[in-house]
């Protein structure tokens, strides 16, 4: 298919016309030729000749239109843009939505969190009071440093559980 070249006076109204009835702003129209929106404006108002390149954009989006059976009236653009923006704010509300429910749940296991981290302190604090013999005693099997490394770990995890809660 042989691109159609415009005539000065041409693209004014063609544009015009294609911009009014597929329902895009003058901004939209804009960034789909790759031109700024004064750009347009000029063009529009004072039928200055479009940039060569966007002129080339505004003729293959026309003939693609046709191709797929479409004529400036066919489709709304703004109104799927529209849908498409609502679309996004009901999945970004649906996000909010179990963000908040995770919140609360979180929020909820923060005192016994808090309680299990004084216990572990606690512990760890009279583990490093107690002396070499009764670490023995208390081992009973397993070496001294993978029950303090237990001790630590739990301790890290409650410890991250409620940095998480206070932020």
């Amino acid at each position: 298919m042989k691109p159609h070249k415009m005539q000065d006076g041409e693209n004014v109204i063609l544009i015009n016309q294609f911009r009014e009835k597929y329902g895009f702003s003058q901004d939209q129209m804009a960034r789909l030729l790759g031109i700024n929106r004064g750009q347009l404006s000029h063009t529009e108002t004072h039928g200055r000749q479009l940039p060569v390149e966007a002129e080339r954009m505004f003729i293959t989006l026309t003939e693609r239109l046709k191709a797929h059976g479409e004529e400036p009236g066919d489709r709304d653009f703004a109104k799927e843009e529209q849908e498409k923006r609502t679309a996004f704010v009901t999945t970004c509300e649906y996000k909010l939505i179990a963000m908040q429910y995770k919140i609360i749940l979180l929020k909820k296991q923060l005192p016994k969190l808090e309680k299990q981290q004084k216990k572990l302190l606690i512990v760890l604090k009279n583990w490093n009071e107690l002396s070499e013999s009764g670490r023995t005693l208390l081992a009973n099997g397993y070496s001294n440093n993978f029950i303090q490394q237990r001790c630590l770990a739990k301790f890290a995890k409650c410890d991250i559980h409620v940095q998480l809660e206070k932020k």
